[in-house]
Order: C-alpha cells, then structure tokens, then sequence
C-alpha cells in the first residue's frame, strides 16, 4: 500500500459562471440629479472618467473604458475629432456607429487601448465593442443623462477608450461590460468624477492589477489636524 500522508489535497477553484449584468437606472438617475441639483450643469468643460464592469476570474472579458465629452470647439474637442483621419497601425479610430449609416445621437469617437494583432480580435472590436459604446451613449442620451436637446448635441463630441484583450473570445460579455462599464464612466463623468474623499480612501487599497504589492502608508489626516 502505497503512503499518501504527505499529499496535499487542494480545493478545486470553482468554473466561473456569467450573469448578464443588469444597470441600475434609478440609482444613476438618482446620483445625477442630486449632482445638478447643487451645481448645475456644464457642457462647455471637459469631462472625463473611467469605469469597469466584469469580474477578474473572467479578467479576458473584463471591461474598463475611459469616456470624454467635450465641446466641439475646444482644444480637446477638435483633436479628438482630427484623430479620425490620424490613424496608426494597430489603432483604428472610428465614428462610433450602431450599424453603417446610424450613428450616436452625440458624435463619439472610439479608439483601442491595445494594438489590435490578431484577425480574431477586430470582428470583436469593430463588432460587439462598438456596438456596445454606441448603445451606452444613446442609453444615457434616452434618459437624460447626456443632453437631449439639438442645440446643445449639436455643440459636443465624445471619445471611448477601450481596451480588448486579445484573449477575448465571447461578443456578448464583451458587449454587455463594455455598455455598462461606458455608462458607469459616463454618470461619473457628468457628476464631477471621484470625489477627494473617495481617492484618498481608494489610496489605501492595492491596485487590483499589482499584486501583492501594498500601498504606502497613507498620511495620518487626524494626526496632522486636517480633520476632527
């Protein structure tokens, strides 16, 4: 017989099982007008924010966009529009479309985080990521979130960085995170991005992509009289 008593025995980890995730309207409606209610309204700034949307144990599909909205008459504005006929290899920039010929209520300029080297990889992107920007922006733009009205669309442009894994193999997950993660960064965005007192809480938190490596000691507010 044979001696098994320096075997150890490891739990297997159990098979990841996606669910659709679902977007809480109210809840963003709600963080939205209470934000204007205080301090109005500003479509003549930059905003800009980013989100995520998925789950690490599925990190292929894991979705973490940057969105911008800026007049188009800025600085800002007119790059971003001058990068659709700036392209480099790798990095298509494109007039967000929800088929050829139906674009956004609010012009919106998509570009890829990552160099686009598999042929797998751009049915995805030009496909189930575009897609999915395109229906965040008139999501937001039915409810209220981005503006509505004619005069003021008419004045803006909007940008969505995204970032595709090249591992990535599901058009549905890559669609549903990237809708939600986009609208996510889109509320956080026109509600004055994350607060001073949700970054420096987010400071004594390791980054989620850094490993074990710990924060540095974050300054002792209290100890220092800056609060009571």
């Amino acid at each position: 017989m044979s001696d098994d008593s320096d075997v150890t025995l490891t739990e297997a980890k159990p098979a990841y099982i996606w669910v659709r995730p679902v977007i809480d309207w109210a809840a963003h409606l709600a963080k939205v007008n209470a934000f204007r209610a205080i301090h109005g309204t500003n479509w003549d700034s930059v905003l800009i924010a980013d989100a995520g949307c998925g789950s690490l144990d599925d990190l292929p599909h894991f979705s973490h966009p940057t969105f911008a909205c800026a007049p188009r008459d800025s600085v800002f504005g007119g790059n971003l529009l001058a990068s659709l006929f700036h392209n480099v290899a790798g990095h298509t920039k494109l007039l967000v479309v929800h088929n050829p010929g139906v674009a956004t209520a609010i012009p919106t300029v998509m570009d890829n985080e990552v160099t686009i080297k598999k042929g797998a990889q751009i049915p995805l992107l030009f496909g189930a990521a575009q897609k999915g920007c395109a229906m965040a922006i008139d999501f937001c733009v039915a409810v209220g979130i981005l503006p509505q009205d004619f005069a003021t669309r008419s004045k803006l442009v909007c940008g969505i960085e995204v970032y595709l894994d090249p591992t990535a193999t599901d058009a549905e997950r890559i669609q549903d995170n990237i809708i939600v993660a986009v609208v996510n960064a889109i509320v956080l965005a026109v509600t004055g991005g994350t607060s001073p007192e949700n970054a420096f809480a987010a400071c004594k938190a390791p980054h989620v992509f850094a490993g074990d490596v710990p924060p540095m000691l974050a300054p002792d507010l209290k100890a220092l009289g800056l609060v009571a």
